[in-house]
C-alpha cells in the first residue's frame, strides 16, 4: 500500500469496531438550535397546593417578555442548569428551553428523562390578586423556572413534556462510549 496512514475511529463500549474516515459521514444536527425540552411551568387554572390558581393571561400582565430566562434546579439560584423562553398561552404558562453544557445541565437533563426529576415550578414575585377572587392571581411577574424532583409541583400538570436525547430516541449508550482516533500503518501489513 506504499506506506499509506489510514486514520480510522475506533468507538469503545460494550464492543468496539473500525470504521475508516472515508466512510464517515459528518452531518449537523438536523434540529439545529431546536429546544431540549418543552413544558408547563405552570397551568392556568388549576388550584394549586397553596390554595391558589392563576389566571390566564397573568403571565403577560406581568410583563412577560421574549428575553430568556434561567432555568434553575430546585429554585436555587446559585444553580442555574439552563435556559428557556415563555409564552402565555391560555392553558398556562409554557417554556421551551436549552439545559446547560455542564455538568449540572447534563445532570438535570438526565434527570428530567429518568423521571426522578420531571416537574417544574415557578418562581415569581409582585403577585396581584382579583379582588373578587381572593385567590386567584390576575398578574405576576416571572423570576425563574425551577426543574425539581418528582411529585414535588405546586401546581399539578407543570411538568416536561418532552425531551431531545439520544438516549431517548434510541435507548443506546451512546453517552457511555469513547471516541478515539488512531493512525495505523497499512504497509506494515
Amino acid at each position: 500500500m506504499n506506506g499509506m496512514v489510514e486514520t480510522q475511529m475506533e468507538i469503545v463500549s460494550e464492543g468496539y469496531c473500525h470504521v475508516a474516515l472515508r466512510d464517515l459521514e459528518v452531518r449537523a444536527d438536523p434540529e439545529g438550535d431546536a429546544p431540549h425540552f418543552e413544558g408547563w411551568a405552570c397551568r392556568h387554572d388549576t388550584i394549586d397546593a397553596y390554595g391558589t390558581e392563576f389566571a390566564p393571561g397573568a403571565w403577560s400582565r406581568g410583563g412577560l417578555d421574549g428575553e430568556p430566562y434561567a432555568l434553575c434546579w430546585m429554585h436555587d439560584p446559585t444553580e442555574p442548569v439552563g435556559v428557556f423562553r415563555a409564552e402565555d398561552q391560555s392553558e398556562g404558562l409554557r417554556i421551551r428551553g436549552w439545559w446547560d453544557q455542564t455538568r449540572a445541565g447534563r445532570d438535570a437533563r438526565a434527570k428530567g428523562l429518568s423521571g426522578s426529576a420531571p416537574e417544574l415550578s415557578v418562581g415569581f414575585r409582585q403577585a396581584i390578586f382579583d379582588d373578587d377572587k381572593p385567590n386567584r392571581i390576575v398578574a405576576v411577574k416571572l423570576v425563574e423556572v425551577s426543574q425539581i424532583t418528582a411529585r414535588m409541583a405546586a401546581v399539578p400538570g407543570s411538568e416536561i413534556t418532552s425531551a431531545r436525547s439520544v438516549a431517548a430516541t434510541g435507548r443506546r449508550h451512546v453517552a457511555a462510549s469513547r471516541l478515539r482516533l488512531r493512525s495505523l500503518n497499512l504497509s506494515a501489513r
